[in-house]
C-alpha cells in the first residue's frame, strides 16, 4: 500500500512560493490539501529527492523535478501543499 500510494502523492506534491492566497486551495476533485512545513534534509541535487522532518509529525520522502529543487539547501525550512486524487492513471 506504502509503495502504491507514495508515487501519487508526490505527483500531487506543489511546490509554489507562499503566497496570501493560494489557487489551489479548495480545488474540485483534490482531497486531502493542506500546507505542511518542515526542515529540508538529504537532499540529492542530481535526483531531485529530499527527506523534509516536519514539526511535529513525520519524515517525507519528496521527489521534484532535479531543477526546481537545485537552490534548496539542507536545513532549509519549506512548505509543501499537498492534495490527492482517487482513481487517477499511473501513465507518465
Amino acid at each position: 500500500m506504502k509503495k502504491t500510494l507514495f508515487p501519487v502523492i508526490v505527483a500531487m506534491l506543489i511546490a509554489i512560493p507562499a503566497t496570501s492566497a493560494f489557487a489551489h486551495k479548495d480545488t474540485p476533485g483534490i482531497l486531502g490539501e493542506h500546507d505542511t512545513t518542515g526542515t529540508v534534509k538529504q537532499i540529492d541535487h542530481k535526483k531531485g529527492t529530499f527527506a523534509l522532518q516536519t514539526k511535529g509529525g513525520p519524515t517525507l520522502h519528496l521527489h521534484f523535478p532535479a531543477d526546481d529543487v537545485k537552490d534548496v539547501k539542507n536545513g532549509d525550512t519549506i512548505t509543501v501543499h499537498l492534495g490527492f486524487t482517487k482513481g487517477g492513471s499511473t501513465e507518465k
